[in-house]
C-alpha cells in the first residue's frame, strides 16, 4: 500500500472513530435525560428507585416497581404510562450504546492501543463506582 492510500485509510478510521464516539456521546446524554425523567416521575408518585439506573438490570427493577404500583386516579396512571415509555427508551439506548462501544473497540485499538489498555485498567479499578458519585474525583 502506498503512503497516500495508507493516509486515506487512517483518515477514514479516525473519522469513523470520531463519528462513533459522537453518536455514543449523544446517546449517553439522552440516557441521562431519560433517567432524570424517570426520577422526576417516581418522585411525583412517591416511588423509590435504585440509585443506579444505567443498566438493563436496573430497568428490570423499575419495571417491577411500576407493575406493583397501584395508581390512585387518572393522573397517577398517566405518570406510570410515561414511566413505562421512558424505561423502553432507556433500554433501547443502553443496547445501542453497548453496540456502538463494541464497534468502536477495533478502531481505537488500531489508532490508540494505549488508550484501550488504560481505559480497561481504569474500568477494572473503578468498576464499583456509580454514575453521579464523586468518589473518583476528590476535588469535585
Amino acid at each position: 500500500m502506498n503512503v497516500t492510500r495508507f493516509h486515506a485509510a487512517n483518515a477514514d478510521e479516525q473519522e469513523t472513530t470520531r463519528l462513533l464516539f459522537e453518536r455514543r456521546d449523544r446517546l449517553v446524554r439522552s440516557r441521562t435525560e431519560c433517567v432524570n425523567r424517570l426520577r422526576a416521575l417516581a418522585l411525583r408518585l412517591d416511588m423509590e428507585l435504585t440509585s443506579d439506573l444505567t443498566s438493563l438490570k436496573a430497568m428490570g427493577s423499575v419495571e417491577r416497581r411500576i407493575a406493583s404500583f397501584r395508581p390512585q386516579g387518572y393522573a397517577q396512571s398517566e405518570l406510570l404510562d410515561e414511566m413505562r415509555d421512558t424505561v423502553i427508551e432507556v433500554r433501547r439506548i443502553l443496547v445501542k450504546v453497548r453496540e456502538l462501544e463494541k464497534r468502536l473497540v477495533p478502531f481505537v485499538e488500531r489508532l490508540a492501543p494505549e488508550f484501550v489498555r488504560g481505559f480497561f485498567e481504569f474500568a477494572a479499578r473503578h468498576s464499583r463506582l456509580r454514575v453521579g458519585t464523586t468518589a473518583a474525583a476528590p476535588d469535585a
